[in-house]
């Protein structure tokens, strides 16, 4: 009995861990897309304040 309480408190870690890791790579990739805005955006900026002239 034990050893099955010891081996889902086990499973029910692991499980914990795995989600932790995921909710990491979202994170990561969630800011990842933040940056490439902020990107976009300052490259459209850059462009209206050009006001074309590198055509």
């Amino acid at each position: 009995y034990t050893s099955f309480v010891a081996n889902v408190a086990l499973k029910k870690l692991l499980e914990s861990v795995d989600d932790s890791v995921q909710a990491a790579r979202l994170q990561a990739r969630a800011k990842r897309s933040m940056d490439d805005l902020e990107g976009i955006k300052l490259e459209m900026l850059r462009r209206a304040e050009g006001g074309g002239r590198e055509e």
